[in-house]
């Protein structure tokens, strides 16, 4: 294992409304990446969340978990170029709006770019190109459901939850990448 990846955890307890009020543990873990910190969350064997922090909000590291240790190896090996898809189990929450919109994010190809309003009517709502932009900003998968690669209809970066010089090193990085790959072929 890297050094570099050994995370810092902390422990949330949720309630989880179709548990009949039990607790669930879900597990947090902050690993260092160029842009500062990943926390990816886990929840019963399911990656439920992945943010970008500038600082680590947590200082007191507990025992890693296997899943987030893959989750963030093969973040930071997507950072490196060195992967364009991912492998680890997760799972998307949200409303029926939301999910629609999150899984036609998932049909956005490595290197590629969509639009708010091409998004909307690929659900079935053409009109809607606001409310998908919102879906889009409360994407709880950074990277994975790939958020940052939707811009506005007249090609110029729009908002990301974790600033427009992020998404932009992520959509430099892909293109670097395709280009690359197109060279070879």
């Amino acid at each position: 294992m890297r050094l570099d990846l050994i995370p810092a955890l902390f422990w949330n307890f949720k309630k989880n409304q179709k548990c009949d009020e039990e607790a669930i543990l879900a597990q947090y873990a902050e690993y260092p990446c160029s842009f500062g910190f990943f926390r990816i969350g886990e929840e019963s064997g399911a990656v439920i969340s992945i943010d970008i922090e500038k600082e680590a909000l947590n200082k007191e590291p507990n025992a890693p978990s296997a899943l987030l240790d893959q989750t963030a190896g093969e973040l930071s090996e997507y950072l490196a170029g060195r992967r364009t898809q991912f492998s680890f189990p997760y799972r998307l929450q949200g409303t029926p709006f939301r999910m629609k919109v999150w899984h036609e994010l998932e049909n956005v190809s490595y290197g590629e770019t969509t639009t708010y309003k091409k998004l909307a009517e690929a659900i079935g709502r053409a009109g809607a190109y606001h409310a998908v932009g919102g879906a889009v900003a409360a994407n709880p998968l950074s990277i994975v459901v790939p958020c940052h690669r939707v811009i506005g209809t007249n090609g110029t970066l729009t908002g990301y939850a974790w600033g427009l010089p992020i998404k932009e090193r992520l959509l430099a990085l892909e293109r670097k990448k395709m280009d690359r790959m197109n060279e070879i072929e």
